[in-house]
């Protein structure tokens, strides 16, 4: 899981799901988790399943403004 800021000041962050070949360095993913524009996910955790092959991204979701575990999701 990657967390980018739009800046250095920037308080919004986006989650960004990346896998990377361990035989060649390169990227061959890069997904966001979020695709809402109205809520935001706060992860609490990010596994992949072997059986399913399939990745799973567990947290909260909140609106924009609110505040992560402060506010209710």
């Amino acid at each position: 899981m990657m967390v980018r800021r739009d800046g250095m000041m920037s308080k919004q962050v986006t989650s960004s799901m990346v896998a990377i070949a361990a035989a060649t360095g390169k990227k061959i993913m890069d997904l966001p988790v979020e695709t809402s524009k109205t809520e935001h996910l706060s992860l609490s955790s990010f596994t992949f399943d072997p059986d399913k092959r399939e990745f799973i991204a567990v947290g909260e979701y909140y609106k924009p403004d609110d505040k992560p575990f402060v506010n209710k999701s």
